[in-house]
């Protein structure tokens, strides 16, 4: 619904029903949208609502509120757009008028009502909406252009040097960390003398765009000057800022910047400090010490990321100068600063879990919740890297919990732990895309789940960067597709047009060889059997994975999570594949399954 369609709109509270029907009627005759309520908590309700309308014309007295108090309660939320308020009374004395007005509305009217003023008191009240709004976004305007760097629309170097201030005064109330990224894109300036400048401003925004797109809601990401970018990241140890830090980094490097010129590969270094309650950094020295961070990074190379050297007193010894100390999950990645979020009731499963994730994940943090209001509240203002909740809870069912986080809007990696699941609901749950689940008497096999969700999100991530590419043009795709270190196969028709490194590495055949060969020729026949009637030929335009085994070039066996999506482009089909090698992760779940029957090979393990 449009702004002025909202501001035709308006609201009648009157308990009096012949009253309410004719003002609707004079109110429809002058071609306004007119809600109607009898009370005054239903005005309440309806002028707090989304969308609500701007004009209101509210009687005085009313059961279950009255009108001034329902402009009083109106007038305590400034952070809702204003509406103007018209009270009817059949009060004459002039202090009830003067208490009216004090009490939140903008005029009144006395009954009987005169048709034509109550008309022209509407039309000030219009006009009074439109002069507000103007003066709003005009204030807006100036705000933004005051706070935010023109050229990437990012905040300017005030206003992030502001947030290092404030993330430190909270620090000292609350003993909270805080992490300080400074990132500079690496050979610039040969872009510029390159390309052009225009070019170059193209390269800025899009790195900004990228950097942001990596962040949670609180943390801050400004222009600090040239092309060198500040991100403040609120309740982060230099763990979970170097953590972003890297996201950041392969998100620059993930693809190439696209402009008239052609496609320029961009890479960026980073320089990471923290402030934590251990060893406190005050605003100016941090910045400092992401700078000599920064300085290291260019140093050894570019395209890298670096943490200051800040002593942490009474910890225990630093890795080597310059690397972070990094963990390694059952399947042989780095999986340290793991941000998850844990929904139970249970305080001994709690214990049980969070003993398990610091062990398995050290440096990460887990948030515990049991209510959904918690949950919703944590999971729109917190970045996770994942979600575990148990099935059965007190209120509610771990199901719920993953419905009520798509409607929010968020896709995070969802695993159940429960103690009893049924085969009918699990696969209810996986069909309705919940990552995996986890039974609570075999715990131990929880890491090898959240690796296996982590490592899903990023093949899915980079599948669907790569078709965004083909979207665009049927020579973008492999240029992203070159880039990203998912084994890429792009077949036009029934012909491979196109592999990158990743797949000859993965396969150990040489690009000619695979463009000559049919992805199913690589396949072993178990994995061809288990998916039988999925042909990886037949057109369906939605992702399917699979866990699937191939022969390589050298007779190896290799495991391999493998995305197949088809894409329409210039009126001819193509099919999109990108894989990953899991053998790794299959040696460590066959570890942990030992005592457990395998499930088939190549399972349809879900759609995107």
């Amino acid at each position: 619904m449009d702004e002025q369609n909202v501001k035709r709109r308006i609201l009648i509270a009157d308990d009096d029903a012949v009253s309410r029907r004719i003002l609707k009627k004079f109110l429809t005759q002058r071609r306004y949208e007119v809600t109607e309520v009898a009370d005054g908590t239903s005005a309440l309700d309806a002028l707090e609502s989304d969308g609500a309308p701007r004009l209101a014309v509210l009687d005085w007295m009313m059961p279950g509120m009255e009108g001034v108090q329902v402009c009083q309660l109106i007038r305590e939320r400034p952070d809702r757009p204003y509406v103007y308020i018209l009270l009817l009374t059949a009060r004459s004395e002039k202090q009830d008028v003067i208490q009216g007005l004090k009490l939140g509305a903008d005029d009144y009217l006395t009954k009987p009502l005169h048709a034509q003023e109550l008309e022209a008191r509407l039309l000030v009240g219009e006009r009074i909406l439109a002069l507000q709004d103007d003066l709003i976004a005009a204030k807006e305007e100036l705000r933004f252009k005051a706070t935010h760097d023109p050229l990437t629309g990012i905040v300017n170097r005030g206003v992030v040097m502001e947030a290092i201030r404030r993330e430190h005064s909270r620090q000292i109330r609350e003993k909270a960390p805080f992490g300080v990224i400074l990132a500079d894109l690496d050979h610039f300036k040969s872009v510029n003398d390159q390309y052009g400048h225009l070019c170059g401003d193209a390269v800025l925004k899009e790195a900004a765009r990228r950097m942001v797109s990596c962040t949670r809601q609180y943390d801050i990401v400004g222009r600090y000057g040239g092309e060198e970018f500040l991100a403040v990241v609120a309740g982060a140890d230099e763990t979970i800022a170097f953590a972003l830090a890297e996201r950041m980094r392969k998100a620059i490097a993930s693809g190439p910047f696209v402009n008239e010129s052609g496609t320029i590969s961009i890479t960026a270094s980073f320089g990471v400090a923290a402030s934590t309650e251990r060893a406190p950094v005050d605003p100016s020295a941090i910045v400092q010490l992401a700078d000599e961070a920064l300085y290291c990074a260019k140093g050894n190379g570019r395209n890298r990321s670096e943490i200051s050297k800040t002593p942490k007193k009474g910890a225990a010894a630093d890795a080597p100068s310059g690397q972070k100390a990094k963990t390694k999950d059952p399947a042989g990645e780095s999986l340290s600063g793991l941000r998850i979020l844990l929904i139970e009731d249970s305080g001994s499963d709690i214990e049980l879990c969070k003993r398990l994730l610091v062990r398995a994940y050290p440096g990460s943090r887990c948030d515990v919740v049991d209510s959904p209001l918690e949950f919703s509240r944590l999971v729109r203002t917190t970045y996770y890297d994942v979600v575990l909740s148990d099935y059965n809870l007190q209120s509610w069912t771990g199901l719920a919990v993953f419905k009520l986080m798509r409607k929010i809007g968020r896709a995070i990696p969802f695993i159940l732990v429960t103690g009893a699941l049924s085969e009918t609901k699990a696969v209810e749950c996986i069909k309705t895309g919940i990552t995996d689940y986890v039974l609570k008497d075999h715990l131990e096999r929880l890491p090898i789940a959240i690796s296996r969700a982590l490592e899903e999100k990023e093949l899915l991530e980079q599948h669907k960067r790569i078709a965004q590419a083909l979207n665009e043009g049927r020579e973008t795709g492999p240029a992203v597709a070159a880039k990203v270190s998912a084994a890429t196969f792009l077949y036009e028709g029934i012909r491979c047009r196109f592999v990158n490194a990743a797949a000859e590495q993965i396969t150990g055949y040489s690009c000619d060889e695979l463009l000559a060969m049919n992805f199913w020729q690589l396949v072993l026949p178990s994995s061809k059997e288990a998916i039988v009637g999925e042909s990886i030929s037949e057109p369906d335009y939605s992702q399917r994975r699979y866990a699937m085994q191939i022969c390589t070039k050298q007779r190896v066996e290799r495991w391999l999570d493998v995305t197949i999506g088809h894409y329409e482009i210039e009126n001819q089909l193509n099919m999109l594949i990108t894989a990953f090698d899991i053998t790794e992760r299959k040696r460590a779940e066959a570890e942990v399954y030992r005592a457990t029957q395998n499930g088939p090979a190549g399972v349809l393990l879900g759609s995107a």
